[in-house]
């Protein structure tokens, strides 16, 4: 897990880097992208530092892997959101959607307590990675 979080990590700056160098100068586009790039960073960062096992007492690297974690799940969405309203509907509508099922699941998961948090979790880490995916193939292009 820990290289997965080195690569991903710096796939998603070298992202938040093509989107702000890029030609549109829109400041939802510039925040969008510096808060990609501050997600990346933590992202690469978490890598250091392995998540407790369940049941096991807290330590300071499951301290730290935990708060980067809500860094990377903040500051992720919110910079993929700003960044999709800044390309228009094709972009942002289908962002919008992904996020309103995956919270839509979480708030399921929650309120009727089927112990399916880790999935709930796994699908919104699927909705990130997708977009990042997809995001980065559109830099790829326009570069082109």
């Amino acid at each position: 897990m820990s290289l997965g979080f080195f690569i991903g990590g710096i796939g998603v700056a070298a992202l938040a880097f093509a989107i702000y160098g890029g030609n549109e100068h829109r400041l939802a586009t510039r925040v969008g992208a510096a808060f990609l790039l501050v997600a990346g960073l933590a992202l690469f960062v978490v890598g250091a530092f392995p998540t407790d096992v369940e049941g096991s007492p807290v330590t300071s690297h499951g301290t730290i892997h935990n708060l980067l974690s809500q860094v990377v799940f903040t500051l992720g969405p919110i910079g993929i959101l700003l960044v999709s309203a800044s390309r228009g509907r094709k972009w942002f509508l289908p962002t919008l959607s992904a996020f309103i099922l995956t919270g839509a699941f979480f708030a399921t998961e929650g309120i009727l307590s089927l112990n399916m948090n880790g999935l709930a979790e796994r699908l919104f880490i699927l909705v990130l990675l997708s977009w990042w995916l997809l995001a980065s193939y559109s830099e790829f292009e326009l570069a082109a």
